[in-house]
């Protein structure tokens, strides 16, 4: 990755409607291809954050994220940690294909809910 190729900025009041300026956030948005992403090591390394002797790992604050978002696709991807990620899409049946091969991963506790969600999205 090029350093022209990231786009850097300055985000303030992320959660605060009240105007009062609660936290700044610094974004960085890479525009790529998904064939120039490494997943396999950014998501060993998210998985990592906690484990510090384990490589690779990202030395993050515990306010600090990172998304992967497809365009095309419609979808966000984060992962937070070695315990799970959160899938987004702005259709829900863009995520029907992932949660028919995937569904063993759902958690236990937020298996009804989902499970109920996707029984009404046609195959």
């Amino acid at each position: 990755m090029k350093k022209y190729e990231v786009e850097y900025s300055k985000i303030d009041n992320v959660y605060e409607p009240t105007g009062q300026i609660a936290e700044t956030w610094n974004r960085a948005v890479i525009k790529t291809t998904s064939n120039r992403i490494n997943y396999k090591k950014i998501f060993t390394a998210i998985a990592n954050i906690d484990f510090p002797p384990r490589k690779p790992r990202l030395k993050f604050l515990s306010s600090e994220e990172v998304y992967l978002v497809n365009l095309d696709k419609k979808l966000i991807f984060h992962m937070y940690d070695d315990r799970g990620l959160d899938l987004i899409a702005s259709d829900i049946r863009a995520l029907r294909p992932i949660y028919d091969k995937f569904n063993h991963w759902v958690l236990d506790h937020d298996r009804e809910k989902i499970d109920n969600m996707m029984m009404n999205i046609y195959h």
